[in-house]
């Protein structure tokens, strides 16, 4: 894998960056392997949140499941850092980009919650798979990240497998099973948009840190921002009764009036959703997602969204196989179709990306061993 630039550029699959470390000294670069794997992980651990934040929602407001969720997690985030005594603010130059890391964070979790009430939870993932067209092409106007060889004909590959599933999203639902609901498909498209958009500006803001922060760090100062957004949207949600009924959109009258009157507090039904979020989501992954942003560049860490529809597909049909269509359907969950075919250009695609990653992480290792002539 290629080490990070002064500027936080990475190079092509053929190229051989040589950067140095904040201190001159070059910075310990992590296996190729063990950056792969935490993103292959972070990414499974996060479909199994698409199912289960689809439990979440269901019935209940979705604006106040994420703050329950934001609170817990940025309790024990705060928590950890007290315990072992890691620094709990950044340095006041990096606030303004904190800041615009939690409102990219806050875009990506509000919008994603939104429209997961909307439609089911294999579409939203599959719409997470646009993420390496939106990164690649931000982080290349940004000089962020050079896309060139076998790397940029991976993500092309895995892109166009998201975009394969999208466009052949045709699962039948309860929700545009109305006269509605084509109109319903449109803006619940038109939310994951905003999501991706949401997540691919947090990871290139986030980016641009390396090995300043903890991953921990981060992640704990882009929920402090989010939570404050988030606060905001709820007194605005409470205040316009229109706005309500949008973030209360459901299948039925009775689960739009039980989240019109939900207020303040969350059914018991919900409690392992919201365990599932805290603790899995934001304690494990994104501090493992974050981790690995800071040692390979946005593309690439975006690029394995990919397997966030195919874990997600896979759990649907466990779901299915135990509970039974039925029981699934109201959830919008249901057997694999025509778009799921797209999961093979995603692997196909990650397959090449990873390779093209070795092929780079073993020929700079090769280059740091030559022996140095003395001058």
């Amino acid at each position: 894998m290629p080490a990070a630039t002064k500027d936080g550029e990475y190079g092509a699959c053929e190229a051989l960056d040589t950067g140095a470390g904040s201190a001159g000294q070059k910075a310990k670069v992590p296996s190729v392997y063990k950056v792969h794997a935490a993103l292959a992980t972070g990414y499974c651990l996060f479909a199994g949140g698409a199912i289960v934040g689809k439990f979440g929602v269901h019935g209940t407001s979705a604006i106040i499941f994420e703050l329950f969720r934001e609170f817990w997690s940025l309790i024990a985030l705060l928590t950890g850092l007290f315990i072992f005594g890691i620094k709990p603010f950044p340095a006041r130059e990096d606030v303004p980009r904190v800041i615009m890391g939690g409102t990219a964070f806050f875009c990506n979790q509000v919008f994603w919650f939104v429209a997961l009430k909307l439609a089911d939870p294999v579409t939203g993932s599959a719409w997470q798979t646009f993420l390496p067209i939106l990164t690649a092409l931000l982080s290349v106007i940004l000089g962020q990240t050079k896309l060139e060889g076998m790397k940029a004909l991976g993500i092309v590959i895995s892109a166009s497998g998201a975009v394969f599933m999208v466009v052949f999203d045709s699962r039948p639902s309860m929700a545009v099973a109305t006269e509605s609901g084509v109109l319903l498909r449109a803006v619940s498209h038109l939310i994951f948009f905003c999501n991706i958009a949401g997540t691919s500006s947090y990871f290139i803001i986030m980016n641009r840190f390396g090995n300043k922060y903890t991953p921990v760090q981060t992640v704990t100062w882009s929920i402090m921002t989010s939570i404050t957004l988030l606060s905001l949207t709820a007194v605005m949600m409470f205040a316009f009764r229109p706005l309500h009924q949008v973030f209360c959109h459901a299948d039925s009258q009775a689960l739009i009036e039980k989240c019109m009157n939900q207020g303040l507090w969350l059914p018991t039904s919900v409690y392992f959703p919201l365990f599932y979020e805290v603790v899995i989501c934001t304690l494990v992954a994104w501090p493992m997602l974050n981790w690995a942003n800071q040692h390979t560049d946005p593309a690439v860490v975006s690029v394995y969204m990919g397997l966030h529809p195919a874990a997600t597909t896979f759990i649907c049909m466990s779901i299915v196989g135990v509970m039974g269509a039925p029981w699934a359907r109201q959830f919008h969950i249901g057997m694999p179709g025509l778009k799921d075919l797209g999961i093979l250009l995603i692997v196909i695609g990650l397959m090449v990306v990873f390779y093209c990653e070795l092929l780079v992480s073993k020929k700079t290792a090769l280059h740091d061993q030559r022996p140095k002539m003395k001058v």
